[in-house]
């Protein structure tokens, strides 16, 4: 039975700060944003009279506005220029798709999908039944300095308590600080190292490292490393319905002298009469 810690309030007051997710790169500039088109806009500037368009596109259920000039607005078919110069917004666009340039949504552009790391990646669905751990979390904890085998380490903990985020974050913050005297064990004694923290978690028993995560190889899904198949007979020399490797076979008369084998001698009778024929050849011969 594992051993149960006493984590103090301190613990989760000082120690439960959970990372903060950082804002997701960019679009790609040569990956153009589609959306749908909610509102385009004709502006003039009031000190140049520059005019430009305004055109709000919604990505992913969010909204994000570019800024174009008036000839990319109309190459888009957004806008159109009448005799007199001047430009009228196409509405029969509103609802339809567009593609613009990433660069000129400027700091409203939406965000990228960007490809997940693919070990944090694994330890997310791997960890997924702990509350609020999630892949952004993981990946802050790896920004903050944290190699993967330490919060491997840290999950499985986190897990073998019953604990969420905020006991994660407690439990590395302990092994960044070396301080563990927030943790109390049922003999009193406080941990010295993060050697002596995991082993009293986990009870001395081997956790599965990252390894294990990574590979597959991890509790509960490998159903072990046996020798033998339930319906494999073995290696013995033969099988159920094998008669073994005897001298003999069931129906085979064999060369045995026993009153239920015949064997090799002669039918009943037959030696009598052979001594018999004998017996008056030597008398012919006398």
């Amino acid at each position: 039975m594992k051993t149960l810690l006493t984590l103090t309030l301190g613990l989760a007051l000082l120690l439960g700060k959970v990372g903060v997710v950082n804002a997701a790169p960019l679009l790609q500039e040569d990956v153009p944003v589609t959306g749908t088109i909610q509102s385009v806009v004709v502006e003039t500037d009031s000190d140049s009279g520059v005019q430009t368009v305004l055109v709000t596109v919604l990505v992913n259920g969010v909204e994000h506005t570019a800024r174009l000039d008036l000839e990319t607005a109309v190459s888009l078919g957004l806008i159109t220029i009448g005799e007199g110069g001047e430009p009228a917004v196409d509405e029969s666009r509103i609802g339809t798709e567009v593609q613009i340039d990433p660069t000129l949504f400027g700091s409203d552009a939406p965000p990228m999908d960007e490809k997940q790391h693919p070990v944090g990646s694994k330890l997310a669905e791997f960890f997924s039944s702990l509350a609020n751990v999630d892949y952004e979390m993981i990946m802050s904890s790896h920004a903050d300095g944290f190699g993967f085998g330490v919060i491997t380490q840290a999950l499985w903990m986190t897990k073998s308590l019953g604990g969420d985020a905020t006991l994660f974050a407690a439990i590395l913050d302990a092994k960044e600080s070396g301080d563990y005297s927030m943790v109390a064990l049922p003999e009193g004694a406080i941990p010295q190292n993060w050697g002596q923290f995991k082993k009293a978690v986990l009870s001395g028993e081997d956790d599965d490292s990252l390894g294990d995560v990574m590979s597959g190889n991890d509790e509960g899904d490998n159903p072990g490393n046996g020798n033998g198949k339930p319906d494999d007979p073995g290696n013995g020399n033969g099988k159920p319905e094998d008669p073994g490797n005897g001298n003999g076979k069931p129906d085979d008369p064999g060369n045995g002298n026993k009153p239920d084998n015949p064997g090799n001698s002669n039918p009943p009778g037959q030696n009598k009469d052979k001594n018999k024929d004998k017996q008056n050849n030597r008398n012919d011969r006398k």
